[in-house]
């Protein structure tokens, strides 16, 4: 069996023979590779109009884990349509890779690949001075039919996506709202080992799990370091922080004690985020209030009108770290 770069790399010669054969398509780079599969990017110029729009292609490699991988990853893709929070599935005119017999000696069967919009910006990896608010994706997987909107009225989904890191927080230009004007989109992708299971009545349930991961990545941006901590460490290996007057415990151990210079509602917003005790972290509804009495009330003007905090500098500031780091 090829390693798996050797086989992302055969998919990227697959894409390009595939891909060139229409002169509306340009072959860009292969984009990265991963467990069970390779992404690229892709760039159709519409000849009528000549505008130029970018896409991702998706291949599963050739073992039955990788193609269930990709098959489950299209399924909650599906289900998750719509919410903004969400990398989306898009689909392109006159798509070559719907010909599985287009090329005499290379055969695409249907289900290995898939399209997927193109989030230009970077990930979260490489974007470790700014903690944007990962609240929306969460409450797109509790509710996915609710486009992103709290709906106590409906039982909500035990969809835990499972492989949340910084490289699966992807950031897109900002769209014109209240949340993002000065900071970028954020998206998540890889859904290829997400699921749901039913929960005994002590353990983390699917909204519970999904909260503790993007407080390590919160964590991760504040503390500038990357390494997450999984869920169910040694509970001895903890700290505490105080939060209304109580001491509680948390995985946090990056951030406790607090550093200098960071906002302490954040601090102990993501401290409870990463409790090992599941009563302690937050709601989604607690969570989303707080971010957007954040984005309403804390401006420049809360922080001494510091330069390092005007909406200018912020956007400045995501744009060079993001342009200008160092893409893999």
């Amino acid at each position: 069996m090829p390693a798996p770069f050797q086989e992302a790399a055969e998919h990227a010669e697959t894409l390009k023979d595939y891909f060139s054969d229409e002169p509306f398509f340009k072959f860009k780079k292969l984009v990265a590779h991963g467990q069970y599969g390779s992404a690229s990017h892709i760039q159709y110029n519409n000849p009528k109009t000549q505008d130029i729009r970018d896409f991702l292609v998706k291949m599963s490699f050739k073992t039955q884990w990788s193609r269930e991988a990709l098959d489950r990853e299209k399924g909650f893709l599906r289900r998750l349509r719509g919410n903004t929070h969400i990398v989306q599935l898009v689909d392109i005119p006159d798509n070559p890779l719907e010909d599985p017999y287009l090329l005499e000696d290379q055969y695409v069967d249907p289900g290995d690949w898939m399209i997927l919009e193109w989030i230009g910006c970077g990930s979260v990896a490489e974007f470790m001075k700014l903690a944007i608010v990962l609240i929306r994706a969460c409450i797109a997987m509790a509710w996915p039919d609710n486009r992103e909107g709290i709906n106590n009225a409906q039982q909500a989904s035990e969809l835990v996506h499972n492989d949340l890191h910084l490289n699966n927080v992807l950031l897109g230009e900002p769209p014109i709202d209240e949340e993002h004007t000065i900071a970028p989109i954020l998206k998540l992708i890889d859904f290829g080992i997400a699921g749901e299971w039913a929960v005994g009545p002590n353990a983390a349930n699917g909204m519970q799990t999904n909260i503790f991961e993007i407080g390590a990545i919160m964590e991760a941006l504040i503390s500038l370091n990357d390494l997450l901590p999984a869920q169910g460490a040694d509970p001895s290996n903890v700290a505490i922080f105080t939060k209304d007057g109580k001491q509680l415990r948390t995985n946090a151990l990056k951030i406790v004690p607090y550093p200098d210079k960071v906002d302490v509602a954040l601090l102990e917003l993501v401290c409870a985020c990463m409790s090992p005790d599941i009563n302690v972290r937050p709601t989604l509804a607690s969570l989303l209030n707080t971010a957007l009495a954040a984005v309403r009330q804390r401006t420049a003007a809360f922080y001494n009108n510091d330069p390092f905090e005007q909406d200018d500098a912020i956007s400045s500031l995501w744009r060079d770290l993001t342009m200008t780091a160092p893409h893999s």
